[in-house]
């Protein structure tokens, strides 16, 4: 799922260690020793910041045991990537996609970056609507066979 982000409102969709919100992964990857210690790995951002918050000065009973020198440094590098989280009770955390400028999903704009990058394709009806895409080349003699399971696919739709 690294072509997606989340878009944090009120964190209540977003996992805090596990999901990408905060930069280009998740946090679980760039603090895997803290991880590794943390009571609960699958808190969500809004628990994070209702329960234990940002802010606070103890963070030691987020984790299994107490922090030594070289985890205390990287808990204050989180702290202070996190801390300038918002939270907005009224909006809902939103999926985003990561290839488009907006983040909103397009079926055109994911056919358009498939044929630039020369790995794939779109089946499309007799209306023009996309029913499937091609993330890869298909060999001349597989091509139809690709064909015939993408129409398959497309009708259990």
């Amino acid at each position: 799922m690294d072509s997606f982000y989340w878009r944090i409102g009120n964190g209540r969709a977003t996992l805090f260690w596990m999901d990408i919100w905060c930069d280009n992964q998740p946090l679980k990857h760039d603090f895997p020793r803290l991880f590794c210690l943390a009571r609960q790995k699958e808190s969500l951002v809004a628990d994070f910041l209702r329960i234990f918050g940002f802010y606070r000065d103890d963070w030691n009973e987020l984790f299994t045991r107490s922090l030594l020198g070289k985890e205390e440094v990287m808990l204050s590098e989180l702290v202070e990537r996190v801390s300038g989280t918002v939270l907005v009770p009224d909006v809902e955390d939103k999926l985003c996609w990561a290839n488009y400028r907006n983040g909103d999903f397009s079926v055109k704009k994911c056919s358009e970056l498939l044929i630039m990058d020369g790995c794939g394709g779109v089946l499309r009806d007799k209306e023009g609507v996309a029913r499937a895409l091609f993330s890869g080349s298909a060999v001349a003699k597989d091509a139809d066979l690709a064909k015939i399971d993408a129409v398959k696919v497309a009708l259990e739709d």
